[in-house]
């Protein structure tokens, strides 16, 4: 069995003049959900092998926040920034067989564009939208990540807080 944690950054404030996009930070707001999300994952005894976090601050402020001491590694992956459900969804087909799940924090509209290409046609109902510090847990009945296909995974969990 292999997990797909997809977690979108928490809720950010609009870029300050001159700030770039990459420099947005949560918002308290943001950083409450986190506390929440934190939670949570220890009540589900979620650990992830793997946690990729893209390079921006309010991922990474995310993954502080929320996730820390929870994922058994992490690694920031500057390829998260900027990308495609697609895109995505050819990184997890590339890890390593070793890891049993992995957690990707980051943006939309590719975290929302993965949910929907990794899920069963049959949930899409339930994912119309994809809220900031949206947590959605997805399983497939596979032992190597290359064998994952599109629309075949089990929604094992949605939450947002």
């Amino acid at each position: 069995m292999k997990t797909v944690y997809l977690l979108r950054h928490a809720e950010t404030g609009n870029a300050q003049s001159g700030q770039n996009d990459a420099e947005r930070t949560l918002t308290q707001a943001g950083r409450t959900a986190c506390a929440t999300l934190h939670t949570y994952l220890k009540e589900q005894t979620y650990k992830p092998d793997l946690v990729l976090v893209s390079p921006a601050l309010r991922t990474l402020e995310t993954f502080e926040l929320a996730v820390g001491e929870l994922g058994k590694s992490h690694q920031i992956d500057k390829s998260l920034y900027m990308t495609t459900g697609q895109a995505l969804f050819e990184k997890i087909q590339g890890l390593a067989a070793t890891l049993d799940s992995v957690m990707i924090i980051g943006h939309n509209p590719a975290m929302h564009q993965l949910a929907l290409t990794l899920l069963d046609t049959t949930k899409m109902d339930i994912l119309k939208k994809y809220p900031p510090a949206t947590l959605c847990v997805i399983q497939y009945e596979v032992t190597e990540w290359k064998n994952i296909c599109k629309n075949s995974g089990i929604l094992a969990n949605l939450f947002t807080p």
